[in-house]
C-alpha cells in the first residue's frame, strides 16, 4: 500500500490503514501473535506519514492500542516517545489519567508490576474501556506480586466482580467475559497459593467451556506457571 500513497487521497489512504490495522487487532485478539508485529509496523508508518491524529485530536482509544501493540513486540522505548509525543493532544480532561494509564500498561509488560499498581492507581478520569482494562491491568498485577495469599488481594478481586456486575454501562455479552476472567483469575489465585479443594483441572475444564471471556492467552499463562511449579 505503502508505494501507492501518493496516488491516494489522504482520507481514504487513513481508512485503508484503518482497516488493515483492525484487521490484525482480529487476527491477534484469535490468538495470532505474529500480527502483532504487523500492527506495530503500520502504526510507525502512521506515525512517520504524520497521520495519528485525527483533526489535531489523540484519540485515547487509539494510543492505547498504539501502546499496548509496541508492548506486544517489546518496544518500550517507542511506546514511551508515544505517550510523550502525543499526550499533549489528549482532550485536558482526560490527559493526567492517560498518561499514567499508559505508563502503567509499559511497565505491566516490562514486568515491572509494584510501578504498575503506583501508575494505575492514579487513573481517575476517563472513559469505559480505559477504567476497564485499567482494573483488570491492577488485578493482574496484584496476582503477579503476592508471594503468598493475601485475603486483602482477594477482596480486590471481589470488589472489581461487584463493579462489573453493577455496572450498567457495559453489554451483557462484555459483561459475562469480564465477570468470567475475574472469577477464573480468583480460582487461579487460591490454587497457585494451595488455599482450598478446588483443582487444576477443574479450572481448565470451565475455562475450555466459556465462550465469552477477556484476555483467555493469560489466564492461560498462569495455568501452564502452575503446571510448572507443581512438578
Amino acid at each position: 500500500m505503502n508505494i501507492y500513497d501518493s496516488k491516494i487521497p489522504k482520507a481514504d489512504l487513513i481508512d485503508f490503514y484503518k482497516v488493515a490495522i483492525n484487521y490484525c487487532v482480529f487476527q491477534v485478539r484469535n490468538g495470532n501473535i505474529k500480527y502483532s508485529q504487523e500492527g506495530f509496523k503500520l502504526y510507525k508508518l502512521l506515525d512517520a506519514k504524520d497521520m495519528i491524529l485525527e483533526d489535531g485530536v489523540m484519540q485515547i482509544v487509539k494510543l492505547k492500542n498504539i501502546v499496548t501493540t509496541s508492548c506486544h513486540v517489546s518496544e518500550f522505548d517507542w511506546a514511551k516517545t508515544i505517550v510523550e509525543k502525543y499526550t499533549p493532544f489528549v482532550k485536558k480532561e482526560f490527559r493526567e489519567s492517560v498518561i499514567h494509564f499508559n505508563l502503567g500498561v509499559i511497565h505491566f509488560y516490562q514486568k515491572n508490576y509494584k510501578e504498575t499498581i503506583d501508575h494505575l492507581i492514579r487513573v481517575e478520569k476517563t472513559i469505559l474501556v480505559y477504567d476497564l482494562d485499567n482494573r483488570i491491568l491492577l488485578l493482574k498485577s496484584y496476582y503477579q506480586l503476592d508471594i503468598e495469599y493475601d485475603e486483602r488481594t482477594m477482596q480486590i478481586f471481589r470488589s472489581a466482580g461487584r463493579y462489573v456486575s453493577l455496572n450498567n454501562l457495559m453489554s451483557s455479552r462484555i459483561k459475562k467475559s469480564y465477570k468470567n476472567f475475574i472469577q477464573l483469575l480468583m480460582s487461579l489465585y487460591r490454587i497457585h497459593h494451595r488455599i482450598g479443594k478446588k483443582t487444576l483441572q477443574s479450572v481448565i475444564e470451565k475455562l475450555n467451556q466459556i465462550d465469552s471471556i477477556t484476555d483467555k492467552r493469560w489466564l492461560l499463562e498462569k495455568i501452564e506457571e502452575i503446571k510448572m511449579q507443581n512438578i
